[in-house]
């Protein structure tokens, strides 16, 4: 296994399963405090926090490529202008 791709594994491992444990912890406090429903949901929002994280930066990813993209077009219409004016 490339060390790239290890260092994304252990990352990924690390953040997701500190999400979780936040959310266990947070459960633990609710039920604790003698609020059971609600550290149920801590819980679940624990356990799906990696999903959803996962996706924010999935669309952010999305965002900047656009961005980018637009950008680049932007450049090379301006140099594909700009040479057929002086030609």
């Amino acid at each position: 296994m490339s060390l790239v791709l290890e260092y994304v594994v252990i990352a990924g491992t690390v953040t997701a399963g500190a999400q979780i444990a936040r959310g266990a912890v947070q459960a633990i406090h609710k039920v604790a405090e003698g609020k059971h429903a609600e550290g149920l949901w801590k819980f679940a929002g624990g356990l799906v926090a990696p999903i959803i994280g996962a996706g924010q930066q999935l669309l952010g990813l999305g965002a900047e490529a656009l961005a980018a993209a637009k950008s680049l077009r932007t450049r090379i219409n301006g140099k594909i202008g700009r040479t057929q004016i002086s030609n």
